[in-house]
């Protein structure tokens, strides 16, 4: 496990946000620190946490890991080169508008109304139904904004901290905030949002320059043509005059759209109808659809909010939830249901007495077959026993007693022929988190030795059976050191006679036959 000492101190950052989606990004951000390495040393953590269910708990023990890590601090440094490239681009949107409708109107010829129309709502108009496409299951369309934001704001924070794992915190916060956005499914709407207001920003600077340079200068307008008759700008401007007109923009009449066609001369008027044609033309189809759909984003990521949280089905997640627990009352079965099926094996802990609050050393069997003898038979009188734990209802049950014992020492008994999946390790390190000090069994099969098999093949199989054993334990010690217990282990050979009334605190002093 990588360090913090247990003396660092939890101390939270008071300039950081509170709000939900502020935790559970840090939460999720740690996760993934943790993910290529090890798990972070919590014990301090863990030691302090209030009871709870087991996402609470993984919760805070998070949050502190994230405050140890400096991860608030380095998110304010992110989201300030977020708000950066945020203004940057929005300062790109209205330089880029302003220049657009210069383009359009500038020079000494009369403007060209198609190739205007064309010129400033072409690519805003493609861009839009994009993003609509990309609303459709399966489709995955990127925002060029949000990628920009994004990049600004790693860039921003990539002159802060590495983490111990060796991953910079500007490329896990990032990904910590888009793997929330994406399992939310509110990507869409996210970089829709700041496509939207992009453009809007760029719209809403090229009608207000077309609004000032048409109040300050004098335009003339046509609809120039060499195969196309009359007849298509006509259609043209009527279709697209009539949202326009709904608003109270004017719409051109067919006699104006004529003598424009053949190029006669117009009166101020009917040049100054045109571009009121023009500008109600660029805010139905350019400024209000962008406005409208950048609402229904922020709508939608509003109504959503609640489905943005740290990926909980991760494995390690997962692992945490089972290690911490629910530490709330378990539900107890009152009148159990007598069934036709046999009996099921139920192994719990002995009922508290008064001489247990006296003990100082507990004992605990860690999912236990049935040929183990629980409670071993060398187990001491002053020594507690805390019971074998098959299910999560025992293990919380244990976990509950210990913290309420609060003894010096805990004495863990394992199953050596199991394999010690993350689940086992992450309630075996819990456990020795309850005393002052641990100390590990390893329970493993006996040797073979039967008499009617012949001497050659006898030592072969003894072989066999000491090296897979050798293999098991070594599996164990490895993952066990990970854990900072490797060096109170004992390894236990089923089969044969424990020390009589041995004390289990001393077992890790003289290791039983058996361990390699």
């Amino acid at each position: 496990m990588q360090g913090f000492s247990s003396s660092d101190a939890f101390m939270p950052d008071t300039d950081a946000p509170r709000s939900r989606l502020w935790r559970d990004w840090m939460v999720d951000t740690v996760r993934l620190a943790e993910e290529p390495s090890h798990p972070y040393d919590d014990g301090a953590i863990v030691r302090a946490l209030v009871p709870g269910t087991a996402k609470q708990r993984v919760a805070a023990r998070n949050l502190a890991l994230a405050h140890r890590l400096g991860l608030p601090a380095a998110g304010q440094r992110w989201l300030r080169g977020l708000r950066m490239g945020g203004w940057v681009l929005a300062l790109l949107a209205v330089i880029s508008g302003v220049l657009a409708a210069r383009a359009t109107v500038g020079g000494d010829s009369p403007v060209n109304l198609f190739l205007a129309l064309t010129g400033l709502l072409g690519l805003q108009g493609v861009t839009l139904v994009l993003w609509v496409v990309s609303l459709m299951p399966g489709v995955r369309l990127g925002s060029v904004p949000l990628r920009l934001m994004l990049r600004a704001g790693q860039w921003w924070e990539g002159r802060g901290n590495t983490l111990p794992g060796g991953e910079p915190a500007a490329t896990l916060l990032p990904r910590a905030a888009l793997g929330m956005v994406q399992r939310a499914r509110l990507l869409p709407a996210l970089g829709g949002l700041a496509s939207h207001v992009w453009w809007w920003l760029a719209m809403s600077a090229t009608l207000l320059t077309l609004l000032a340079l048409f109040a300050t200068e004098r335009y003339a307008f046509t609809w120039a043509t060499t195969l196309l008759s009359p007849d298509v700008f006509l259609r043209f401007t009527q279709g697209l005059g009539t949202l326009p007109a709904a608003l109270g923009f004017p719409l051109p009449d067919a006699n104006l759209v004529a003598r424009t066609v053949a190029g006669h001369t117009l009166t101020a008027g009917e040049q100054a109808l045109w571009s009121q044609w023009l500008l109600g033309c660029l805010v139905v189809y350019g400024w209000l659809p962008r406005l409208l759909a950048g609402l229904a984003c922020v709508a939608w990521l509003w109504v959503r909010r609640g489905a943005i949280e740290p990926d909980w089905s991760a494995t390690d997640m997962a692992v945490q939830c089972a290690r911490l627990g629910d530490t709330r009352a378990a539900p107890q079965v009152i009148d159990p249901d007598p069934g036709d099926s046999a009996p099921a094996r139920v192994v719990s802990a002995t009922p508290m007495s008064e001489n247990d609050t006296h003990r100082r050393t507990m004992a605990v069997g860690l999912e236990l077959a049935d040929d183990i003898p629980w409670p071993p038979p060398d187990l001491d009188e002053t020594v507690g026993n805390a019971g074998n734990i098959i299910d999560r209802a025992q293990r919380n049950a244990v976990l509950a007693r210990l913290r309420e014992l609060a003894p010096e020492a805990v004495w863990i008994a394992v199953d050596g022929r199991q394999t010690p999946d993350r689940g086992t390790l992450a309630t075996l390190r819990e456990l020795a988190e309850r005393a002052a000090t641990a100390r590990v069994r390893i329970y493993v099969d006996a040797q073979p030795g039967h008499a009617s098999v012949a001497g050659e093949r006898r030592e072969k199989s003894r072989h066999d059976r000491q090296t897979a054993e050798t293999a098991r334990v070594a599996a164990w010690r490895r993952r066990l050191n990970e854990l900072g217990l490797g060096a109170v282990i004992t390894v236990v050979t089923l089969g044969t006679a424990p020390p009589a009334r041995a004390h289990p605190a001393d077992a890790a002093a003289s290791p039983a036959r058996g361990e390699p």
